[in-house]
């Protein structure tokens, strides 16, 4: 609106308000210089959680059950390839992987979800913490929050690419110390669907530790498998030992600042400028161009970098790494202009007429 300005993200339910509260990192474009009218429209783009989320959290509550159709779908969509790669690049055995892979087709074997990240609306969950919101079974089959039957959880988000991409993370499962009972009602009733983050307060907001993640509308890849989890959190082998201190290092992922597209991760101000700088890259022509044909050349190339001769997967390979970077980038550009950033001894693997889109800073 005109007093407003323009303003994007996520709106939650909360008990108690009658209005849209709009903090200053949802706002986009400054109020109207020319216009001094009182009106505002709001745009609804979905209202979550999904159908799929609503069918899997009836499925999960020992309370309500699935439809049929959800039940007997014989065409779910498999475990990303790119998931996959990761858990396999953190020691998890790729015959345990394909296995869940190949079993989470089924609703009964499927321990996996993608949840739309919110704020906590509450301010009172604990940091470096999150909530799930809905219900599943314990093992003695009561009702019981997501949090407390499932107590930690494997964290990323697309694209998952480098080492630093993925958490451990723990879910709250009773009130915590400070919380009103409201306010814990409030989060208790939330529908299956959704991961709600801790408010920041002694360091870097959580989803940005999360690949890069927002809470702008991304959503959240949560598996929360036994046997994945336990080889994750209690195997004794090498690389699985490396990489248990990596998921549970919370901190901003390596190399974050040398992004040269992202200036910010987690600004709290508005950019006054948002609006005219997105209209100006979404008519770059030939960087959007640029962006979406190496996206799948640089995915190649990090795949083709991080798997040795032997078949084994090597996440932590520093050229695999460069160039899940500058996939990330590839598809920065799009939205925030800038460059490409890849070492230059990689650079001869991109074509001559693509180079101009990159840098070696």
């Amino acid at each position: 609106g005109p007093k407003i300005g323009l303003a994007k993200g996520m709106i939650l339910r909360k008990r108690g308000i009658t209005r849209i509260q709009l903090p200053e990192s949802m706002r986009k474009a400054p109020v109207s210089t020319t216009c001094n009218e009182s009106w505002a429209a709001v745009v609804i783009k979905n209202v979550y959680p999904s159908a799929e989320n609503n069918q899997m959290g009836r499925f999960l509550d020992p309370e309500w059950d699935a439809t049929k159709s959800w039940r007997d779908k014989d065409d779910r969509k498999p475990l990303s390839k790119m998931y996959q790669r990761m858990l396999i690049g953190y020691g998890v055995k790729e015959s345990d992987v394909n296995w869940y892979a190949k079993r989470s087709r089924h609703p009964n074997k499927l321990r996996h979800a993608h949840l739309r990240g919110c704020t906590d609306p509450t301010g009172k969950l604990p940091e470096n913490k999150v909530f799930i919101t809905g219900y599943a079974s314990s093992s003695d089959n009561r009702r019981e929050l997501f949090g407390k039957v499932h107590k930690k959880v494997y964290l990323s988000r697309m694209p998952s690419l480098e080492p630093g991409d993925a958490k451990m993370v723990s879910v709250v499962g009773s009130k915590p110390k400070g919380m009103s009972t409201d306010d814990w009602n409030l989060l208790c009733s939330y529908d299956f669907g959704t991961i709600i983050f801790p408010k920041s307060r002694l360091s870097a907001p959580l989803p940005c530790m999360i690949a890069g993640g927002d809470l702008d509308g991304d959503d959240y890849f949560v598996l929360y498998e036994d046997k994945i989890l336990d080889h994750l959190l209690h195997s004794k082998d090498k690389l699985t030992s490396k990489s248990r201190k990596l998921l549970h290092k919370l901190e901003l992922p390596d190399g974050t600042e040398h992004s040269v597209n992202k200036k910010t991760k987690f600004s709290q101000k508005a950019d006054n400028k948002w609006l005219s700088k997105a209209q100006n890259k979404m008519l770059d022509f030939s960087t959007q161009c640029a962006g979406s044909q190496m996206v799948g050349k640089l995915w190649s190339l990090c795949k083709k970098a991080s798997t040795k001769d032997s078949g084994k997967i090597d996440i932590y390979d520093e050229d695999a790494i460069a160039y899940a970077r500058a996939y990330k980038d590839s598809l920065d550009v799009k939205k925030h202009g800038g460059k490409i950033v890849l070492p230059q001894h990689l650079h001869h693997n991109i074509h001559e007429s693509q180079r101009v889109f990159l840098t070696s800073k």
